[in-house]
């Protein structure tokens, strides 16, 4: 079950095991912050121990014990990796459910940096289907006079009142068609 030799490769395992106790300690303390116990202290210490019994756990677990090292004694070890068993699941659980929710961020910036990229994209051609039919609004209209309305020279100008006589024709109508 152990993969990794102790005297095979240590500046690896340091560096490895450096980010494990950071990432372990914060998610340790920040949980310990949470929990209303802890509402007035400050669970510093206890996280550094809990950190520090979880990493035993995992270097029991993962690192093999030198053949130069003495092996403790059969039943103290077992004990020992029975007290360690629920912190090294611990850690292991809170390494895994970190890696998954790392992955999981990852995936999802760069699924709405695509949707991002999609709604722009929608979004330019919005705007040219908008100037094409501002355009054609503007072909479609009649053009302006190219010089100013001069009153001194045209008069002044009369509006048609037959607007206004439609209306009433059309008023009076309808008020005939109910009185009858």
């Amino acid at each position: 079950m152990n993969a990794i030799g102790s005297l095979a490769l240590p500046p690896v395992f340091v560096l490895c095991a450096v980010p494990v106790f950071v990432i372990l300690f914060a998610i340790i303390l920040r949980t310990l912050r949470h929990i209303p116990l802890f509402d007035g202290s400050n669970p510093v210490v206890l996280a550094l121990c809990v950190t520090l019994l979880c990493m035993i756990g995992l270097h029991q677990v993962f690192v093999q014990p030198a053949a130069a090292e003495a092996a403790p004694a059969n039943d103290a070890r077992r004990s020992l990796d029975f007290l360690l068993l629920p912190y090294t699941a611990m850690a292991l659980a809170m390494l895994l459910a970190f890696c998954l929710l790392l992955l999981h961020k990852v995936v999802r910036s760069q699924g709405y940096a695509r949707v991002r990229a999609e709604i722009a994209k929608r979004r330019d051609h919005l705007a040219a289907l908008r100037d094409l039919s501002k355009r054609a609004l503007q072909d479609a209209m009649p053009r302006k006079p190219s010089r100013p309305h001069d009153k001194g020279r045209c008069g002044p100008v009369k509006h048609s009142n037959r607007l206004k006589e439609l209306g009433t024709d059309l008023q009076k109508k309808e008020i005939r068609k109910w009185n009858s």
